[in-house]
């Protein structure tokens, strides 16, 4: 399939066409714009308890006991899985 590339549009995102497995058969699945909501999805949250969460600021990764998980490259030094 040829499909042309249409020129940009402010506050959408081209999705390009391409073929998708249905089964046993493969269908083709037309390009099509999709409304850009990067930004509104990146600062929402939905809990485990049901309510919903905004981010407000840098997000702070912790482990089962509470403790902070650094997300620095620096934190992980190359050699510190050679011992």
């Amino acid at each position: 399939m040829v499909e042309v590339t249409p020129g940009a549009r402010e506050g959408y995102i081209w999705s390009p066409g391409h073929w998708e497995t249905r089964g046993v058969h493969q269908a083709w699945v037309a390009g099509r714009w999709t409304q850009d909501d990067y930004q509104q999805q990146l600062m929402v949250y939905t809990n485990a308890n049901g309510t919903t969460t905004y981010a407000t600021g840098p997000l702070v990764l912790r482990d089962s006991q509470g403790n902070v998980i650094p997300t620095q490259p620096d934190a992980y030094p190359v050699d510190s899985a050679r011992k």
